[in-house]
């Protein structure tokens, strides 16, 4: 299981694995029709920026479970 934060003000998500509280690298973050995307880096960060306000943005990662949010 994998968690994620973001902060109000920001337009970065964070993902960290939920039992070691360790950041997750190469989460893959995309729209439902899979013409943007982007990956998490070193530190579980990704900028969500390119996407649009209500745009569903899915989230996957081969070691969790796949799931999107609005």
């Amino acid at each position: 299981m994998f968690v994620f934060s973001k902060t109000n003000y920001s337009q970065n998500i964070f993902f960290k694995d939920f039992n070691t509280n360790k950041a997750i690298l190469n989460v893959a973050v995309f729209n439902n029709s899979k013409t943007k995307s982007t990956i998490s880096d070193i530190s579980g960060k990704v900028n969500i920026s390119i996407f649009e306000k209500n745009e569903i943005i899915n989230i996957s990662h081969v070691s969790y479970k796949n799931f999107s949010i609005v």
